[in-house]
């Protein structure tokens, strides 16, 4: 080891890190477009038809700003996510389907109250806990040792 040594690095070609852009604020995409940012979306809790209409909607800012929409880098949130038992699996997907109503009537002005918290309803297109479960690959240690692994 060497007393008060210095490491001085620079980055590889000069290149700076990518900058992601959540959200679908049509200001906030039309600024990635021309900066060309990649938008990266919340798709976690919907089916691909949801993610394939996301897609549109950024490269319409894409087309907007005159850039070419298929060069646009996009990208969705999401995991894999292992867990001890179905049981497990199933109570996170309960979690990740209660955030997500949450989220929706808070980001739609649509909350309601009920004895001073926030009503749990319903979402548009949303899916089954069974269906969440699939999309997640939220899996038991069981699953990944007999089907991954081998």
């Amino acid at each position: 080891q060497q007393a008060d040594a210095q490491i001085n690095i620079r980055p590889l070609r000069n290149r700076k890190p990518d900058i992601w852009v959540a959200g679908g604020n049509s200001d906030l995409l039309q600024r990635a477009a021309v900066k060309n940012y990649a938008p990266i979306v919340t798709g976690r809790l919907f089916d691909s038809d949801f993610l394939v209409q996301q897609r549109n909607y950024c490269a319409q800012h894409w087309s907007k700003a005159g850039k070419d929409p298929t060069s646009m880098r996009f990208s969705t949130l999401g995991a894999a996510h292992i867990c001890d038992t179905s049981e497990d699996a199933h109570a996170f997907a309960d979690n990740l389907r209660f955030q997500s109503r949450l989220a929706f009537q808070l980001r739609h002005r649509k909350e309601a109250l009920e004895n001073g918290m926030l009503r749990e309803t319903p979402i548009p297109r949303e899916l089954s806990l069974d269906q969440i479960k699939k999309i997640l690959l939220l899996v038991t240690l069981t699953f990944v040792w007999n089907v991954a692994l081998k």
